[in-house]
């Protein structure tokens, strides 16, 4: 009996594999044919100009909320207000410059794609002219075809190319456009730079029966360790013009 369970967990492991990475090339030698590749978006593929509005800038938003006494709802609430008035203006720029070309050689030979984030739906015109103006376009091989709307935990929605989930699970999400679109890949290979999504998606493609390969990116986990808060307070306080961040260091120079 137990023979049979270490065997049964031995090749069930075998099907779903997550690596630690730092360069996003280090995906292609793991390229099969029959996979759809899905990409994360911030701090995977695309990140903000400045440290305002970032996604390690985020989270310790969310935190300094509740350090002034708000409860979790209300600070991730108040958090996610300024998060949409910041990607409403900023101008974003890719994570690694090698991104837009693995990109494109997948896309050019028709290797189909999806990008995944936990972005609102208010957000989802500005998202998809953010990746337009650092030339990413999922919409190019993307294997559902049509744009769709449907309702999780929260309003999710599909669209060019993009997965847009509400800030809920990533991998119910993912689940729920396989069984609307009737879309479902024989293998995943998910590139994101937070371990939870990954294991989230790796456990719906666990129960689906589908391959799942996850790379853990940490191109920019030093970036996200060494947030410079003092910054960030800078460009918010004077958030009437969004300063860089070479902007914010030089006023904070001049007290």
């Amino acid at each position: 009996m137990r023979l049979i369970f270490f065997l049964f967990i031995l090749f069930t492991s075998l099907d779903a594999e997550i690596f630690q990475i730092k360069s996003i090339e280090e995906t292609s030698e793991h390229l099969q044919e029959d996979t759809l590749v899905i990409f994360d978006l911030d701090n995977t593929v695309m990140e903000p100009m400045q440290t305002l509005g970032s996604d390690q800038w985020f989270a310790y938003r969310i935190n300094e909320y509740r350090q002034q006494g708000c409860s979790d709802q209300d600070a991730l609430k108040a958090t996610i207000a300024e998060y949409v008035a910041i990607q409403n203006v900023t101008k974003m720029r890719l994570v690694e410059p090698s991104t837009f070309q693995v990109i494109e050689k997948l896309q050019k030979n028709h290797v189909p794609m999806i990008g995944l984030t936990t972005r609102s739906l208010v957000l989802v015109p500005k998202t998809i002219e953010q990746l337009n103006s650092i030339g990413v376009d999922f919409s190019k091989t993307t294997p559902v075809q049509m744009d769709m709307f449907f309702e999780n935990d929260r309003y999710i929605q599909f669209q060019q190319g993009i997965l847009f989930t509400s800030g809920t699970s990533k991998g119910a999400a993912l689940l729920r456009l396989v069984h609307e679109s009737g879309y479902q890949p024989k293998r995943i290979l998910f590139v994101d730079d937070k371990m939870s999504h990954l294991q989230d998606v790796e456990k719906v493609c666990s129960a689906c029966c589908i391959e799942f390969v996850g790379f853990r990116y940490g191109y920019l986990d030093e970036k996200t360790k060494s947030l410079r808060t003092e910054i960030a307070r800078k460009q918010l306080e004077l958030f009437g013009k969004l300063l860089s961040d070479e902007e914010a260091v030089t006023l904070l120079k001049k007290g």
